[in-house]
């Protein structure tokens, strides 16, 4: 895991903001990244990789969210739900794979009935994993971001 340096230009781990589609997101970005010791990286989730369709292997990203944006919740938090496909920014060479994320508050439309931003809280429990039937790695981590005051906050840390 990484949380400093950038996955690629525009793309920067840690705390910050990042252009998505037509606005802003405002958040943590993260870079997965590992290696399995043989038999390739066969799926992303449930999408196959078509480099190596018959590989072992299937890297995984389980998310939880609560988010609160001025005073109304939006994500309610409860059971993690599957938050990786190939079409994230993602890449696989033979046994090692890396993908990037940057949860937070999306700002696609400035018009939107949340601006102007108040508050925000967010809190999203994550674990991601590498899984060949009964074998599997798994690291899980919490990440962090609250808006009050005018003021970006932003944290993450690993779960047990």
């Amino acid at each position: 895991m990484a949380f400093s340096g950038s996955y690629q230009e525009g793309k920067p781990n840690g705390g910050g903001q990042i252009r998505y589609g037509s606005g802003l997101a405002y958040g943590v970005g993260f870079t997965v990244f590992g290696s399995v010791s043989s038999g390739g990286i066969g799926h992303i989730m449930k999408d196959t990789n078509l480099k190596n369709p018959g590989g072992a292997w299937t890297i995984e990203q389980w998310t939880s969210g609560y988010t609160n944006i001025n005073g109304s919740v939006y994500l309610k938090g409860g059971p993690a739900h599957a938050d990786l496909n190939s079409t994230v920014p993602y890449e696989i060479n033979g046994n090692e794979f890396r993908w990037y994320d940057h949860p937070g508050l999306e700002d696609k439309d400035p018009q939107s009935s949340r601006n102007p931003l108040k508050s925000y809280e967010g809190r999203f429990d994550i674990a991601v994993k590498v899984i060949n039937g009964a074998q599997q790695c798994e690291v899980k981590f919490r990440i962090s971001s609250t808006f009050s005051n005018g003021n970006w906050s932003h944290s993450w840390g690993q779960l047990n």
